[in-house]
């Protein structure tokens, strides 16, 4: 089938894989072998970092503030990111208890 000296290419164009693929699984491969641990990656930097402060103020002037509302508030102080970002860090910072249904009748 395959020859210890086949190409990532030949290996991807026989299985149907794209070439990033073989080359990821053959370096897990030699790293399980080597007995190496797993590099963690750093987490990359948000365009919501340097606005940190500013967001967690709103929120503790408004509670309540939405995600379009905070939108408006950043790109006011020069944010130029995008409303999916506001609106996912702010589902993490807030802590409201999750509501319960109450019970069937």
């Amino acid at each position: 089938m395959f020859y210890s000296r086949a190409s990532h290419r030949r290996i991807a164009k026989t299985l149907g894989v794209d070439r990033k693929t073989v080359a990821k699984i053959i370096a897990e491969h030699e790293e399980d072998r080597a007995g190496a641990s797993p590099q963690e990656r750093k987490p990359r930097k948000s365009l919501l970092d340097p606005f940190q402060d500013n967001v967690v103020q709103l929120l503790e002037r408004y509670p309540d503030i939405t995600a379009i509302r905070m939108l408006e508030e950043l790109r006011r102080l020069g944010f130029k990111g995008a409303y999916s970002i506001v609106r996912d860090h702010l589902r993490k910072l807030r802590r409201h208890p999750r509501k319960l249904a109450g019970p069937i009748t």
